[in-house]
């Protein structure tokens, strides 16, 4: 029981991470499929992760070639976030939120892209 209330909070709050941040991605269909680097080419890298070094590593803005200004800055405001918010945690549970983070992520973008789409985003 005590297990189920850890990973229940940790999911409850990297869904709250990935929704703030998906409500402040300036250039949503870039951030998902962009041709230099995306929210889903990373978010590959991160479930291969092992522990928290490498998810730093992965989690390092400087480590790709980045060309829009715009989708540097909302993915590493992402990126500090979850480093942040893992930084107390044990490996195991670390890479457990930054997969949900990511996941809550995409799911949240790919939202916001269809209703841009359909004309109903605010």
């Amino acid at each position: 029981m005590h297990n189920y209330l850890i990973v229940s909070d940790l999911s409850n709050e990297a869904k709250k991470l990935a929704s703030a941040h998906a409500r402040t991605f300036r250039n949503v269909e870039k951030a998902l499929y962009g041709n230099d680097v995306s929210i889903l080419s990373i978010y590959k890298k991160v479930k291969e992760c092992k522990d928290k070094a490498q998810l730093s590593n992965v989690l390092n803005t400087n480590n790709y070639d980045i060309t829009d200004a715009k989708l540097k800055d909302d993915l590493k405001r992402f990126f500090s976030d979850i480093i942040k918010s893992t930084s107390a945690l044990s490996d195991r549970d670390a890479l457990f939120f930054a997969n949900e983070a990511f996941t809550y992520l995409i799911i949240a973008l790919q939202t916001k892209l269809d209703a841009m789409k359909r004309g109903y985003w605010y």
